[in-house]
């Protein structure tokens, strides 16, 4: 009887052996239906980032920004991102709600004390920091984006607000948001072009520096005066400048005669240095006052603004008025 019941303790343990034996099987298992919770944690790539803009790779969503210029800084607000500014420089005078965010210099003085305190995420210049900037960003991790200054056509103006949305809010989310704005560019600006009351082209110059720094054909200046209605009579100079041989001779004294309106950028020109000048002060445009003041710094920041100069331009008070 002792050995029966041996027996059967025996038998007991090594079933209870073989029973947690087979327990641990499917937890060594090399079984493709094995899944670890680490594994279904992980995080799916973002669709928006990384992208890269030039030479620049942003790696993610961009928390604090600081805007070193203020063509960017106008254009950001432009787009309605102007909540994602932790900072602007301080040159930057327009919308006027941007007033109230810190200051950091400018793109070829930026404070860089400012930006250690601040630790920006993503930095947007019209150009490369001095070189002890350059390193203060790269030690905090902070990405720099250069942004052009000035574009040259109506193409490239609507490309920098899609750019600029795109490293703001992603590839996709972004690029949405500036081609929507873009096509409303598109639309208003040829709503300003339904509104130019004349039957023909008017010949204009837009004078921005005595006596011959004006808006040749390759400035984006030049393509949306043409864009509305007027004819530039610097269509065919190029680099700001018409040439003083070009327009003092016959056939520049001609097209120069056969102005309409000259725009003037008023910070540097006014009808005073028209009458003064040899050049301009026997033009009928002179002596009819056939002159509109511009307000150059709207065209120069390249936002949203210039189109209320645009506006004003061609406006039936203005130009009929001449």
């Amino acid at each position: 009887m002792r050995l029966k019941r041996w027996i059967a303790a025996v038998l007991a343990t090594l079933l209870l052996f073989s029973l947690v034996g087979c327990g641990d099987k499917p937890e060594s298992s090399g079984s493709s239906l094995d899944s670890s919770p680490a594994d279904l944690s992980q995080p799916e790539p973002d669709p928006e980032y990384p992208l890269q803009v030039g030479s620049a790779v942003i790696n993610a969503r961009p928390g604090k920004v600081v805007s070193l210029a203020p063509s960017i800084t106008e254009k950001i607000c432009d787009l309605g991102l102007q909540n994602r500014l932790a900072g602007r420089s301080s040159e930057c005078s327009y919308p006027e709600s941007i007033l109230a965010l810190p200051q950091y210099g400018t793109s070829k003085y930026p404070d860089v004390k400012g930006l250690r305190d601040l630790k920006p995420q993503l930095v947007l210049s019209v150009e490369e920091l001095p070189a002890e900037a350059m390193k203060a960003l790269e030690e905090m991790g902070a990405t720099l984006v250069i942004v052009p200054s000035y574009c040259r056509s109506i193409a490239q103006w609507e490309d920098s607000y899609i750019e600029l949305a795109s490293i703001l809010e992603g590839r996709t989310t972004g690029k949405v948001l500036g081609e929507r704005f873009a096509q409303e560019l598109e639309s208003r600006l040829d709503a300003i072009a339904a509104s130019y009351p004349e039957s023909h082209p008017l010949p204009t110059l837009y004078l921005r520096l005595m006596p011959f720094t004006v808006a040749t054909g390759d400035t984006l200046e030049s393509e949306l005066m043409e864009r509305v209605g007027f004819e530039n009579i610097a269509a065919g100079q190029k680099e700001w400048v018409f040439d003083p041989e070009a327009a003092t001779g016959e056939e520049g004294r001609a097209l120069f005669n056969s102005l309409e309106i000259i725009f003037l950028y008023e910070k540097y020109v006014t009808i005073k240095h028209l009458e003064r000048s040899d050049h301009y002060k026997r033009l009928q445009a002179t002596l009819k006052d056939w002159y509109i003041y511009v307000d150059g710094i709207a065209f120069e920041r390249q936002s949203l603004r210039l189109l209320d100069e645009l506006e004003k331009m061609v406006s039936l008070e203005t130009v009929g008025a001449r």
